[in-house]
């Protein structure tokens, strides 16, 4: 097992624009964190069939400016590579995610049992001057050739949140699917990686989140209503609630030519239509269709990043205006 505390960044999920439950759009939050060192399969016959496995799990502090000051953050996550009728190439997440504690707020040990057995629907399974916090849950699957040889996989992960009031803890879904492939490309030395990607934000109602949209509800909670964001950003996908997004994109190789990114995406941001002023993007409904290039390469002792954007919005974003040109020029050293 390994130990660390500091500011590191995660991505849980097998998406490449987002992920529903935890990414890097946000800046990374203090916290401390215990992770399996190793993924070596249980030995014992009735466990070995999980495959290799991992753990992590964490507990921080959103320590910027907020409704309920320094509240905690807990995240766990557990993915395996099962192996029981000889399938190959599957690979399971399992995340959650939970803010609680604060100022004001109860925070001792009943308050993280609540939080750990899913008793935070007040008035369903927990008074409601006790309810934990805010939960979000997560299964995800990366599936390489299914049917075949050939190199491709399928992906989706299946988000959930904790807002039915007198229903069942979890029942508003989140959802993405995706797709990717990757080879050479003929008559050169290139290699590609592609992916296309459909990521929805919005809640969606019934056994796998199918009816029923429920508007200005991911990332949102009624007791913490900063909302699932730390320094004005969303920690889950960088599209906020609401959001509709499709994404093609792909990575270009090539030996000692360094790498090439191009990303195509168009965006439906913030579709419920009632404005929300804690949508870190975008108030009202709007539209967004972007196209991003972005190469990398060894150079001048360090690595070069340059890359250019132009995008086309319905109207200005939150962070200020949308149309328009942008581009960076980055180099770091291991220094």
């Amino acid at each position: 097992w390994m130990v660390s505390a500091g500011f590191q960044e995660r991505w849980w999920g097998p998406g490449w624009e987002g992920s529903q439950i935890l990414g890097t759009n946000a800046r990374p939050f203090p916290h401390l964190a215990i992770q399996r060192n190793k993924s070596t399969p249980f030995e014992t016959r009735f466990l070995s069939w999980i495959g290799p496995w991992s753990l992590t799990g964490f507990i921080g502090v959103l320590d910027d400016e907020r409704e309920i000051n320094n509240a905690q953050m807990f995240g766990l996550r557990a993915s395996f590579r099962p192996d029981p009728w000889g399938i190959q190439g599957l690979e399971i997440g399992l995340s959650r995610t939970a803010q609680l504690c604060g100022e004001g707020r109860p925070c001792g040990f009943d308050t993280y049992m609540n939080m750990l057995f899913g008793r935070d629907n007040r008035g369903v399974n927990v008074d409601p001057m006790d309810e934990p916090g805010n939960q979000l849950g997560a299964i995800d699957a990366r599936w390489a050739s299914p049917i075949g040889h050939l190199p491709y996989a399928l992906y989706m992960q299946w988000g959930a949140e904790d807002g039915r009031e007198g229903l069942s803890p979890l029942g508003d879904f989140l959802r993405q699917v995706g797709a990717e492939t990757w080879g050479g490309i003929a008559g050169t030395d290139w290699t590609h990686r592609t992916h296309l990607e459909l990521s929805q934000t919005n809640c969606s109602q019934g056994g796998i989140g199918g009816s029923g949209a429920d508007w200005n509800c991911a990332y949102n909670h009624s007791i913490y209503r900063t909302g699932y964001r730390y320094q004005g950003r969303v920690m889950g996908n960088g599209i906020d609630n609401d959001g509709l997004s499709y994404s093609l994109g792909s990575t270009l190789s090539g030996t000692g030519n360094g790498s090439w990114q191009v990303l195509l995406r168009h965006v439906d941001l913030n579709r419920g239509g009632a404005a929300d002023p804690a949508h870190s993007l975008s108030a009202g409904p709007n539209q967004l269709n972007e196209l991003a290039v972005s190469h990398e390469r060894e150079a001048f002792g360090g690595r070069l990043s340059v890359g250019m954007g132009l995008s086309r919005l319905d109207a200005p974003l939150n962070i200020g205006d949308g149309d328009g040109f942008t581009a960076f020029v980055q180099w770091q050293t291991g220094l």
